[in-house]
């Protein structure tokens, strides 16, 4: 497999609750383009996700037809092949012109900014209290 290893973030939706989550996965291609997959570990289903939106483009569950339990990379490499047979990359191809698509990747960025704003606010938090009980050099 050529994947490369990869962290990288996606949209999840929890409890009504929506955001971004960083991810332990691979870069992955298919069609001449670039996604990111992973397994979940929640649910076990294999994610393609398109980098410029955070979504899944396919989604693709272990039925048990390997012999033995088989690693990360044979489930995503089974994905991409599902992908590929179904036709529902082209119908991304599609997608990635209309307004709806443009629209998916200014909120993942938005998303993306404030997960950025928060590290650097909680960080600054965590300075200030250090700095209020002393503990840092002057």
């Amino acid at each position: 497999m050529d994947n490369m290893r990869r962290t990288f973030y996606s949209m999840t939706q929890k409890d009504g609750l929506t955001g971004v989550m960083l991810r332990d996965g691979y870069e992955v291609e298919l069609g001449g383009r670039v996604f990111y997959a992973h397994r979940s570990n929640t649910d076990g289903n294999v994610y393609i996700i398109d980098p410029d939106t955070g979504l899944a483009v396919s989604s693709y569950r272990y039925r048990g037809s390997f012999f033995g339990e088989p690693t990360e990379t044979d489930l995503i490499e089974r994905a991409k092949e599902k992908l590929l047979e179904s036709g529902e990359l082209e119908n991304w191809g599609a997608i990635r012109t209309k307004k709806i698509y443009f629209l998916a990747v200014r909120t993942f960025r938005a998303y993306l900014l404030a997960e950025r704003l928060w590290g650097r606010q909680t960080m600054a938090v965590r300075f200030e209290q250090e700095k209020a009980r002393g503990w840092m050099l002057p």
